[in-house]
Protein backbone atom coordinates (compact mmCIF):
# COMPACT_ATOMS: atom_id res chain seq x y z
CA UNK A 1 0.00 0.00 0.00
CA UNK A 2 2.75 2.64 1.04
CA UNK A 3 4.54 1.70 -2.41
CA UNK A 4 1.58 2.30 -4.39
CA UNK A 5 1.00 5.73 -2.91
CA UNK A 6 4.99 6.58 -3.33
CA UNK A 7 4.17 6.54 -7.00
CA UNK A 8 0.89 8.44 -7.14
CA UNK A 9 2.81 10.89 -5.13
CA UNK A 10 5.88 10.44 -7.73
CA UNK A 11 2.63 10.79 -10.45
CA UNK A 12 1.19 13.69 -8.59
CA UNK A 13 4.40 15.92 -8.05
CA UNK A 14 5.84 15.43 -11.16
CA UNK A 15 2.79 16.25 -13.23
CA UNK A 16 2.34 19.32 -11.19
CA UNK A 17 6.51 20.12 -10.83
CA UNK A 18 7.31 19.65 -14.38
CA UNK A 19 4.34 20.33 -16.37
CA UNK A 20 3.81 23.96 -14.86
CA UNK A 21 2.83 25.72 -17.97
CA UNK A 22 -0.88 24.81 -19.37
CA UNK A 23 -1.65 24.79 -23.35
CA UNK A 24 -3.54 27.56 -24.70
CA UNK A 25 -2.10 30.19 -22.10
CA UNK A 26 -3.87 28.93 -18.51
CA UNK A 27 -2.44 29.64 -15.20
CA UNK A 28 0.53 27.64 -14.20
CA UNK A 29 -0.06 25.07 -11.61
CA UNK A 30 2.33 25.35 -8.24
CA UNK A 31 2.18 22.66 -4.92
CA UNK A 32 4.64 23.81 -2.11
CA UNK A 33 6.15 21.45 0.12
CA UNK A 34 3.35 22.71 2.81
CA UNK A 35 0.68 22.17 0.38
CA UNK A 36 1.75 18.66 -0.45
CA UNK A 37 2.05 17.85 3.32
CA UNK A 38 -1.42 19.18 4.44
CA UNK A 39 -2.77 17.21 1.50
CA UNK A 40 -1.08 14.17 2.79
CA UNK A 41 -2.40 14.88 6.12
CA UNK A 42 -6.19 15.44 5.14
CA UNK A 43 -6.19 12.55 1.99
CA UNK A 44 -3.73 9.79 3.12
CA UNK A 45 -6.02 6.74 3.52
CA UNK A 46 -3.33 5.35 5.84
CA UNK A 47 -3.77 8.03 8.33
CA UNK A 48 -7.35 8.40 7.87
CA UNK A 49 -7.51 4.69 9.26
CA UNK A 50 -4.89 5.22 12.02
CA UNK A 51 -7.16 8.11 12.88
CA UNK A 52 -10.21 5.68 12.96
CA UNK A 53 -8.27 3.43 15.11
CA UNK A 54 -7.52 6.22 17.45
CA UNK A 55 -10.81 7.18 17.94
CA UNK A 56 -11.96 3.47 18.43
CA UNK A 57 -9.29 3.32 21.44
CA UNK A 58 -10.90 6.98 23.00
CA UNK A 59 -14.69 5.35 22.65
CA UNK A 60 -13.09 2.28 24.59
CA UNK A 61 -11.55 4.14 27.32
CA UNK A 62 -14.44 6.23 27.94
CA UNK A 63 -16.60 2.65 28.23
CA UNK A 64 -13.76 1.87 30.73
CA UNK A 65 -14.14 4.50 32.77
CA UNK A 66 -18.02 3.76 33.15
CA UNK A 67 -18.82 3.01 36.95
CA UNK A 68 -20.63 0.13 36.09
CA UNK A 69 -20.33 -1.83 32.56
CA UNK A 70 -23.23 -4.15 33.35
CA UNK A 71 -26.80 -3.72 32.96
CA UNK A 72 -28.75 -4.85 35.31
CA UNK A 73 -31.39 -7.64 34.32
CA UNK A 74 -35.22 -8.32 34.98
CA UNK A 75 -37.05 -11.35 34.91
CA UNK A 76 -40.68 -12.24 36.07
CA UNK A 77 -42.44 -15.64 35.87
CA UNK A 78 -46.18 -15.91 36.79
CA UNK A 79 -47.77 -19.27 37.15
CA UNK A 80 -51.32 -20.76 38.51
CA UNK A 81 -51.58 -23.74 40.55
CA UNK A 82 -54.87 -25.86 40.64
CA UNK A 83 -55.33 -28.14 42.94
CA UNK A 84 -57.35 -31.72 42.23
CA UNK A 85 -60.42 -32.26 44.78
CA UNK A 86 -59.94 -28.35 45.52
CA UNK A 87 -62.50 -25.41 44.39
CA UNK A 88 -60.11 -22.76 43.05
CA UNK A 89 -56.55 -22.24 43.58
CA UNK A 90 -53.62 -19.98 43.68
CA UNK A 91 -51.52 -18.02 41.42
CA UNK A 92 -47.49 -17.57 42.14
CA UNK A 93 -45.77 -14.65 40.84
CA UNK A 94 -41.78 -14.28 40.93
CA UNK A 95 -39.75 -11.43 40.49
CA UNK A 96 -35.85 -11.44 40.09
CA UNK A 97 -33.61 -8.60 39.74
CA UNK A 98 -29.71 -9.00 39.08
CA UNK A 99 -27.04 -7.20 38.78
CA UNK A 100 -23.29 -8.39 38.34
CA UNK A 101 -21.32 -6.37 40.24
CA UNK A 102 -17.23 -6.32 39.39
CA UNK A 103 -14.36 -7.69 41.85
CA UNK A 104 -12.77 -5.11 43.33
CA UNK A 105 -9.47 -3.84 40.88
CA UNK A 106 -11.15 -4.91 37.82
CA UNK A 107 -12.19 -1.81 37.01
CA UNK A 108 -9.06 -0.24 37.46
CA UNK A 109 -7.19 -2.77 35.34
CA UNK A 110 -9.75 -2.45 32.93
CA UNK A 111 -9.07 1.45 32.75
CA UNK A 112 -5.06 1.43 33.07
CA UNK A 113 -5.41 -1.15 29.75
CA UNK A 114 -7.31 1.26 27.99
CA UNK A 115 -5.15 4.03 28.55
CA UNK A 116 -2.29 1.91 27.40
CA UNK A 117 -3.98 1.08 24.42
CA UNK A 118 -4.51 4.40 23.69
CA UNK A 119 -1.14 5.52 23.98
CA UNK A 120 -0.04 2.97 22.39
CA UNK A 121 -2.53 3.66 19.50
CA UNK A 122 -1.59 7.45 19.37
CA UNK A 123 2.36 6.54 19.00
CA UNK A 124 1.77 4.71 16.06
CA UNK A 125 -0.70 7.37 14.42
CA UNK A 126 2.16 9.76 15.08
CA UNK A 127 4.76 6.87 14.11
CA UNK A 128 3.13 6.33 10.80
CA UNK A 129 2.51 10.78 9.88
CA UNK A 130 5.96 10.55 10.48
CA UNK A 131 6.52 7.61 8.39
CA UNK A 132 4.13 9.19 5.44
CA UNK A 133 5.44 13.12 5.57
CA UNK A 134 9.14 11.51 5.03
CA UNK A 135 7.60 9.89 2.01
CA UNK A 136 5.85 12.77 0.60
CA UNK A 137 9.05 15.11 1.52
CA UNK A 138 11.42 12.57 -0.63
CA UNK A 139 8.86 12.53 -3.23
CA UNK A 140 8.48 16.09 -3.39
CA UNK A 141 12.49 16.63 -3.44
CA UNK A 142 12.90 13.94 -6.25
CA UNK A 143 10.40 15.72 -8.35
CA UNK A 144 12.21 18.99 -8.23
CA UNK A 145 15.16 17.49 -8.64
CA UNK A 146 13.96 16.17 -11.65
CA UNK A 147 12.35 19.47 -12.76
CA UNK A 148 15.38 21.58 -11.85
CA UNK A 149 17.58 19.32 -14.47
CA UNK A 150 14.79 18.79 -16.79
CA UNK A 151 15.34 23.18 -16.88
CA UNK A 152 18.89 22.59 -17.05
CA UNK A 153 19.23 20.44 -20.13
CA UNK A 154 16.95 22.55 -21.68
CA UNK A 155 19.06 25.48 -21.20
CA UNK A 156 22.14 23.78 -22.45
CA UNK A 157 20.17 22.58 -25.60
CA UNK A 158 19.18 26.44 -26.21
CA UNK A 159 23.26 27.27 -25.48
CA UNK A 160 24.17 24.30 -27.90
CA UNK A 161 21.42 25.55 -30.57
CA UNK A 162 22.99 29.03 -30.52
CA UNK A 163 26.46 28.31 -30.66
CA UNK A 164 25.62 25.99 -33.63
CA UNK A 165 23.13 29.20 -35.14
CA UNK A 166 26.47 32.09 -34.49
CA UNK A 167 29.33 29.15 -35.96
CA UNK A 168 26.59 28.78 -38.89
CA UNK A 169 26.39 32.42 -39.34
CA UNK A 170 29.91 33.19 -39.09
CA UNK A 171 30.89 30.49 -41.96
CA UNK A 172 28.13 31.59 -44.18
CA UNK A 173 29.91 35.02 -43.52
CA UNK A 174 33.31 33.76 -44.29
CA UNK A 175 35.00 34.54 -40.71
CA UNK A 176 36.17 31.10 -40.32
CA UNK A 177 36.38 27.43 -42.75
CA UNK A 178 34.10 24.64 -42.19
CA UNK A 179 36.40 22.93 -40.14
CA UNK A 180 36.06 24.99 -37.80
CA UNK A 181 32.50 26.04 -37.99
Amino acid sequence: MRIRWQYVLICLLVNVVLFPALSQGQEALSLTLGDALARAREQNPDLLAARQELEIARGRLVKAQYPNQFNPELGGSGARRNFAGRAGGSTDFDLTLSQELEVFGQRSKRIEEAEKNLARVSQQVKDRERLTLAQVKEVFYRALYLTRRLQLFQNVEKLNRRLREIAASRFQAGDVPKMDA
